[in-house]
């Protein structure tokens, strides 16, 4: 699993290292990186001894041999054609359409076993990154990621890599969309960068797509003043190759052959003198195709595995004066050049190792993900629709093409998303959509032809004539469909479906983070060149790397071996871990399984009964509330709040004193008369509980097993004549929360569930938390807690665990929330917001800096408990916590079932695991 992991971030990383489509760039800066503007080339300029010497040995043959480059893909890997090409003395190979670990090592081969270093050629022929650089408007960030780039292409020791600067794509109209040359000056400007960041690093810098300028209708050698100038000042920049393919090879006259037209035409009007290749595969007739391509100017031809029938034809062109030995040395000597210049600090015997050690450092990772958060082009937000605010409302993703999994997850993050593949684009109906207010069509590497496909269109009109469903179209590569998309008020260009791109498309459209990405291309009378609609980052949380927040990976990784040793040692089988810097959440890990017996893996969006900080994830929050809408202060007694007080003995206390536990009340529920009846055939267990559910008997306990709601008033009033211990200023308590439930739910005019959901989880896109979770969860998906042999006599799952939540339908002030540690992480992100979460606003800063601190005469705040690093949270009986950290601002969670199966398993505490953890996360700061 880890070898693949390495080998897709190093090709997410490689994928864009090779892009580039620079002609696309739109800007007004001029030449601010550190190049020479008037460059000689590189390779050009070094001392020629060693290539004097060498040349004076070749014979004719092994001369001709020195201008092939042998192609190699997956399909001639085989030891028999490495060893062809060292029996040859063949110039060099060209790279295509092999996984790194197979390069290295045909590299290493041919390198230990080679008369004469060759010429390591490598190519990318990937369109979607080079849109996705194409779309970056920051210089320091392309120079950051260039110079990476680089540095990664030679450490694969590559000496030529091949880089596209012209790019087309075809429209349903069988169109050419050219991406073309109306910011010239940035344009050369951010080509000679990368040059200048290969050039450093003694790679030479191929551009493909030359031809691309030619006008071979007209006349082969008719370019444009606009396009003379940018490659003159290429060349000025110190390009040092150029590759000549189709259009050129095929459509110069003899003529021109004749008079050497494209060689005197480089040198006069572009000033080039650097490598010109040539792939001349696309004739029939091997001698013609060798013919033209040494004699329009070629210095190097690719071939496939015609290598006799190639050398041959050169060889007669010599033979028959038509090239005469002094032109083939000059060519020959400037090959042995280059090979001289890129040898310089060559990486000996590459390998896979060290290439990942580049690829996936911090800074490396951090850059790579910059380059795509700005990648996401918003073509049009008619309805301000996104970054998406409502996120109660249903949503459903409707994907059509392959599934886009890490699209569909990292959506799920912020709210409920129903997903739906539709695998044909014409089985998309509008009736898939009717049921939900928010609708995104995600296309998936699908061109829609206007022709074939028209059920579709014709069914996203259906769907876009209704105003109520708000419609998202989220176009994923082959941006020629946006022309047959544009009547959608709404739509995300992306250009491509890699992981990391569905991964923060995802964040980007819930508003984690903001893109200025613009178009590259007129793409319609309303989607044109520059075109960006308005949209905002309203900080919802993101999924991100530590060094963004200015923490160490490295340091973060030691919690793995503490809780990892912590399994091992059975202080519990599995939890889930979640940290946040500064709104960044830059760790989110599982470990372990559900039980001992390992049957079901944690996974992070698991659910854990929350125990007691279901004291300050659900009544406090009420608390909070009430006293911010002045329903009630902290000073005021709670016997204006409850009913029938005669017999409370404590009805003078202050609410303040319930929320600070100073109310001197005991720290358990009077309800063990109730737990001891836990066999059927003890006296009064048939009043108490039932095995199955009705109007009485409506109480869930555990499965099976239910209570009779009649009892809850009796509980009540044992609460009521609770004696308390006016010696201790504190005592931690259950009751004292059990009797703010109450008070709570007798002001807020609905149920406390309710309350919570519509003022809290819900707006806040919280999706997992809420009490008796098997009403909305499969079971699997749930931590068991403890095998409770004593009363349940089960295991409880999705039942809570503490007792007295268990007797109130699983649901209290002092227990009974479950959740996963996202939806915790985004309430204590907008608590640490003071009050404010994706640009909503649900409590006051007063009102968040009142209860989050710590009460003078107490060592708690109103609900929360204190912590080190001037925290405030809270933790749970069944092994869970939550600490945010005003001065660091850090938000860590923490959630295991260490009573599984034994309640009194003390392991957690003695470990001081959760502390451990906390210590390191605060001393991973960089």
């Amino acid at each position: 699993m880890k070898k693949l992991l390495d080998v897709i971030i190093i090709y997410i990383f490689l994928a864009l290292i090779l892009i580039f489509a620079l002609a696309f760039f739109i800007s007004n800066s001029k030449n601010i990186f550190n190049f020479e503007v008037d460059k000689k080339i590189s390779f050009l300029q070094i001392k020629q001894k060693w290539t004097d010497s060498v040349l004076d040995k070749l014979s004719i043959d092994e001369k001709i041999s020195q201008l092939i480059l042998y192609k190699i893909d997956t399909n001639n890997l085989a030891k028999e054609n490495l060893d062809f090409i060292i029996k040859n003395n063949i110039g060099g190979i060209v790279l295509e359409n092999i996984d790194n670990s197979d390069k290295l090592q045909i590299i290493n081969y041919l390198q230990s076993q080679a008369k004469i270093p060759l010429l390591i050629y490598e190519r990318n022929q990937n369109s979607e990154s080079h849109l996705t650089l194409a779309t970056q408007n920051s210089n320091e960030l392309i120079t950051t990621y260039f110079m990476l780039s680089a540095k990664v292409i030679k450490n694969k020791a590559i000496n030529i890599q091949e880089i596209n600067i012209a790019d087309t794509y075809t429209n349903s109209d069988n169109n050419y969309l050219f991406f073309n040359n109306q910011s010239r000056d940035s344009i050369i400007d951010k080509i000679a960068n990368l040059q200048y960041c290969l050039d450093s690093n003694n790679v030479i810098f191929s551009i493909n797509n030359f031809n691309c300028f030619f006008d071979t209708k007209k006349d082969t050698l008719n370019l444009t003043d606009s396009i003379l100038y940018t490659f003159k000042k290429l060349s000025q920049t110190g390009i040092a190759a150029i590759v000549l393919n189709k259009n050129i090879v095929q459509n110069f006259s003899y003529n021109d052959l004749e008079n050497n037209e494209l060689r005197k035409f480089l040198a006069k009007n572009i000033d080039f003198e650097g490598l010109v290749i040539s792939e001349p595969l696309y004739f029939k007739d091997i001698k013609q195709s060798a013919e033209h391509s040494l004699r329009i100017a070629s210095d190097l031809i690719i071939i496939n595995n015609d290598f006799a029938s190639t050398h041959l034809n050169i060889r007669n062109l010599i033979e028959d004066k038509k090239i005469s030995l002094n032109e083939l040395d000059k060519i020959v000597k400037k090959v042995l050049m280059a090979k001289k210049w890129t040898a310089t600090n060559y990486i000996q015997n590459p390998n896979i190792d060290t290439i990942n050690n580049i690829a996936k450092t911090e800074e490396n990772l951090f850059t790579l993900r910059k380059f795509y958060e700005k990648s996401f082009i918003l073509l049009k937000n008619n309805d301000l629709l996104i970054p998406y605010t409502d996120v109660y409302k249903n949503f459903l993703n409707v994907v059509i093409g392959d599934s886009l999994h890490e699209f569909n997850n990292f959506l799920n993050f912020y709210t409920k998303v129903e997903i739906k593949n539709v695998q044909n684009i014409n089985d998309f109906k509008y009736s898939l959509t009717k049921d939900y207010n928010n609708i995104i069509i995600a296309i998936n590497d699908y061109i829609i032809d206007n022709k074939k496909d028209t059920t579709f269109i014709n069914e996203l009109k259906i769907l876009l004539k209704n105003k109520k469903i708000k419609t998202l179209i989220v176009n994923f590569k082959n941006i020629q469909n946006i022309k047959l998309l544009s009547d959608c008020n709404n739509i995300v260009q992306v250009f491509e479906n890699k992981t990391i791109s569905q991964n923060l498309c995802a964040q980007y459209l819930f508003g984690a983070f903001s893109s200025d990405a613009k178009l590259v291309t007129n793409l319609s009378n309303d989607l044109k060149i520059n075109n960006k609609a308005i949209t905002n980052n309203i900080k919802r949380l993101k999924y991100t790397i530590p060094i963004e927040a200015k923490m160490s990976a490295k340091k973060l990784a030691k919690i793995d071996s503490i809780v990892e040793n912590a399994i091992q040692e059975g202080a519990f089988p599995g939890c889930q871990i979640l940290v946040i810097k500064q709104g960044n959440v830059v760790y989110y890990n599982s470990f372990g399984h559900h039980t001992y017996e390992k049957t079901i893996k944690t996974k992070i969006t698991d659910l854990y009964d929350l125990a007691s900080i279901t004291k300050v994830a659900a009544t406090t929050l009420i608390c909070m509330k009430l006293y911010e809408n002045k329903v009630f202060k902290l000073t005021d007694t709670i016997k204006y709040f409850l009913q029938d007080t005669i017999n409370l003995k404590f009805k003078n206390h202050q609410i303040a004193d319930f929320l600070l536990h100073q109310t001197g009340l005991p720290a358990f529920m009077p309800v063990a008369k109730y737990i001891v009846h836990r066999e059927s055939k003890k006296d009064g267990y048939k009043d108490l509980f039932a095995t199955e559910k009705d109007t009485t008997f409506s109480l869930q306990v555990a499965e099976d097993l239910f209570f009779n709601k009649n009892y809850m008033d009796t509980i009540y009033r044992d609460i009521f004549n609770l004696n308390y211990d006016t010696t201790k200023a504190y005592n931690y308590s259950d009751v004292n929360f059990n009797v703010l439930y109450k008070i709570v739910t007798n002001l807020i005019n609905t149920d406390f569930e309710t309350f919570l959901a519509n003022n809290f989880y819900a707006p806040l896109g919280m999706q997992t938390i809420g009490f008796r979770p098997l009403e909305r969860f499969d079971k699997d998906r749930i931590t068991p807690t403890q095998d409770d042999k004593y009363w349940r006599k089960q295991l409880l799952c999705g039942y809570v665990h503490d007792e007295s939540a268990a007797l109130n339908n699983c649901t209290w002030g002092n227990a009974g929330l479950f959740a996963d540690a996202n939806d915790l992480a985004i309430l204590f992100q907008m608590l640490l917001n003071s009050g404010t979460y994706a640009g909503v606003k649900y409590f006051d800063k007063e009102t968040i800096d009142l209860f989050t601190s710590p009460v003078s005469d107490s060592q708690r705040g109103y609900g929360f408990a204190m912590a080190s690093y001037k925290s405030f949270g809270h933790t749970g009986f069944t092994g869970t916590c939550v600490w945010a950290s005003k001065t660091h601002n850090i938000i860590y969670i923490f959630l295991s079932n260490r009573v599984h199966p034994k309640m009194m398993n003390k392991k957690l505490h003695e470990l001081n695991v959760r502390e451990q953890i906390f210590d390191i996360i605060i001393n991973s700061n960089i």
